[in-house]
């Protein structure tokens, strides 16, 4: 189901893997993860186990955290 934190974490997640230049077809392969699943992660239409985020902010080297928002943005979303 899409909330506005699951697109904001999303929209935050696209940027990371664009900055990193890699196509989402790219990524998900280097995740070892299904393109259709992952595009649907980006778009904010899932709500993602915490292993699925740590294998994301692996394969994006960043700190699991650095896939959320700040706290103030959160509470806005909620």
């Amino acid at each position: 189901m899409k909330t506005k934190l699951s697109i904001v974490v999303g929209i935050k997640i696209r940027m990371l893997r664009e900055n990193l230049g890699f196509s989402q077809e790219g990524f998900a392969d280097h995740i070892s993860f299904d393109r259709a699943n992952y595009g649907a992660i980006e778009r904010g239409e899932r709500n993602i186990s915490i292993q699925t985020l740590a294998r994301i902010a692996v394969g994006l080297r960043v700190n699991l955290g650095d896939l959320f928002p700040s706290l103030s943005e959160v509470e806005k979303l909620l």
